[in-house]
This record gives structure tokens, sequence and C-alpha cells, in this order.
């Protein structure tokens, strides 16, 4: 089993993604899966506060209030982005076939969540943004409601690839966080992250793009300001 210590660095805002109503959540979840006690986990860590926020999706959070990220969201950002890649005649998963259930099967995030850790100074805002749809009765615009964390906002996870081939489809799929990212919204350009990947034994860096991105890794001393400059320039 290969496992990989990776670190996410989002240089666009991450929407929350979990819907706010406990009955409708429960409801999602539990069609996507039998793990009872993670769903009554997941449900928990909505929160009170959430359930008064109803058409606005949100993070789950840690008692003390630390918005975090379950486990299925790097499971379905890995389906995500292979079922785009295999479109691509010079992807390597290309040969990635039955991909879903290999990934259900090989892929684990050890940890049950991920803790986003904002950057100084950050926090957790709401956006909204105008949503446009086609229906029988014409065009309509509907206004979507999310929480979000800011750029620069960071988290760190295991992940265990119990069939050592399969680590290099993985690595792809992080490569294309740059271009599209995770959580709500993501079409819009929200949820793009930079990464680097560390051997969980030595702390070396094994795989990365933040050198190619910034010219540097979280190893070297200005770090964080290519980070924000990175960021900065991205924005209007």
């Amino acid at each position: 089993m290969e496992k990989m210590l990776v670190k996410v660095y989002f240089v666009e805002e991450l929407l929350g993604s979990c819907p706010s109503q406990k009955d409708i959540y429960a409801e999602y979840i539990a069609g996507k899966g039998p793990n009872a006690k993670k769903i009554e986990e997941e449900i928990a860590a909505l929160g009170e506060e959430a359930v008064e926020k109803k058409g606005t999706t949100v993070f789950l959070r840690r008692k003390d209030g630390t918005p975090t990220l379950s486990n299925h969201t790097w499971l379905g950002y890995f389906k995500e982005k292979v079922k785009y890649l295999r479109q691509k005649d010079d992807s390597p998963c290309k040969k990635f076939t039955a991909y879903k259930g290999k990934i259900d099967g090989n892929f684990m995030i050890l940890e049950n969540f991920t803790d986003l850790i904002l950057p100084e100074g950050g926090e957790i805002t709401v956006l909204q943004r105008p949503l446009r749809g086609d229906t029988a009765q014409g065009p309509i615009v509907s206004l979507a409601s999310s929480e979000c964390a800011p750029a620069g906002t960071s988290c760190e996870f295991t992940l265990a690839i119990d069939a050592k081939e399969f680590v290099k489809y993985a690595i792809e799929c992080f490569d294309k966080g740059i271009f599209n990212g995770t959580g709500q919204w993501r079409s819009g350009g929200k949820g793009r992250f930079l990464y680097e990947i560390r051997d969980p034994e030595t702390g070396e860096i094994t795989s990365n793009n933040t050198s190619e991105y910034l010219g540097v890794t979280s190893d070297d001393e200005g770090f964080i300001d290519a980070l924000n400059e990175f960021i900065e320039e991205r924005q209007l």
C-alpha cells in the first residue's frame, strides 16, 4: 500500500458543498453508501446554526467550530477528474478503466475529516451568485448561496492507495486541481489549488506543482510570500 501525505493550498475561494438542512443531507448521503456511523458523524458536524441557513451550502464543523471536509469529498474529486481526463488521448487516465470501482476499492483517505486551515486574518463568509437555467417556461435566474473559505486556505490529509500502479492517476488528478478544483461552483473557477505530496515517514516531497507555479516549495524560504503573490495576481 502506497501512503502519501498530501498538502493542498487553495488559490481561489473554496465553497462549502453540504446542504444545510440535516434531513436533506441525511437522505443524500444515505443514498451514497451504507456507512451509518459516518452518516451520523457528518450530520452532527453540520451544527445547529447550519440548519438555520436554509438554501445555503455549508462546511461541516468540528465541535470547536473548525470548518472541515469529509473524506468522501476527495474520493469524489478523483472520480470527477478521471472522468474528464479520460477524454484526453495523451492522458495516463485513458487506461484507467472501470475507475469508479477501482477508486472505491483502492483509494482511501485515512482521516474521516480534513480540517481547513484559514490564512492569517481569514474567515468564513457567505458568497451569493446568480444561476441561470432554462425551463419549459423560459430562462430563469435564481440565487445560489454558499459558505466560502478564502484563497490561501490549506488542508492536509493522508491518501493511501492499495495498488501502486494507480498512484500516477492520483497525481494527474492533483495536477488538474489548478485548473478545476473542488467544492461548489468549481466550474466557475472556485476551489482551485496547488499541492505537495510527501513521504509520510521521511517528510520528503515526492511530487508537487508548487515549484512549477510559485518557483518554490513549502520547504523554501519565502514560500508564503510567493503563494500570496500568486493569489493576488489571480484577483481582479
